[in-house]
């Protein structure tokens, strides 16, 4: 596959496809191969995660996020001196939480260098959402590209530091032949 890799099918995806051998995955269950498959979306101690953006110009982070993936701000807390203390933000089924950056309590965004970690996206179309992107001032890390992890994915990162993996399914792959595909382009 052309690009190398450049990120991963999300849990939920990836637990569709596990037979559950005994485990406890018990609440949808999926068909694939014709083996049933089953997901508990609810397992475990946590329910939920929502991340949490710190930026160095929120204002302008969260008309980039509304603009370029379509998030509606649910809602905005603001200090009297005009810095954004949290704003919640739906991004499809996901809560996003920006803040502006508190230096003072050692708060900060990347801004300039990697953020030690990316969010990945589904989305409707990679290429069209990548080109959206840059126009709006992201910078292209890697271009959008077949997977073989069996999605076309690009990221990106937000001119505010953050990365974001863009990606949407082009075939199912098991885990097996993820593996077998994974080894072939790393095999120096």
């Amino acid at each position: 596959m052309a690009g190398g890799f450049v990120g991963h099918i999300s849990v939920i995806e990836m637990a569709a496809l596990w037979p559950t051998e005994g485990r406890c995955f018990a609440s949808r269950d999926k068909k694939l191969d014709n083996r049933t498959f089953a997901v508990n979306l609810s397992a475990g101690p946590v329910k939920e995660i929502f991340p949490y953006l710190r930026v160095k110009g929120a204002a302008e982070a969260i008309e980039f996020y509304k603009a370029v993936f379509g998030a509606f701000e649910v809602f905005r807390l603001t200090e009297s001196s005009g810095r954004i203390g949290h704003v919640q933000l739906q991004l499809g089924n996901t809560v996003l939480q920006v803040s502006e950056e508190y230096p003072e309590y050692g708060l900060l965004g990347p801004q300039d260098g990697p953020s030690g970690c990316a969010f990945h996206l589904h989305v409707h179309n990679v290429d069209e959402l990548a080109a959206m992107a840059v126009a709006a001032g992201a910078t292209m890390l890697r271009q959008p590209s077949d997977q073989f992890y069996g999605e076309r994915a690009c990221m990106i990162r937000d001119p505010f530091g953050h990365e974001w993996i863009l990606g949407h399914v082009i075939e199912r792959v098991t885990p097996d032949e993820m593996q077998s595909r994974l080894t072939a382009v790393t095999t120096y």
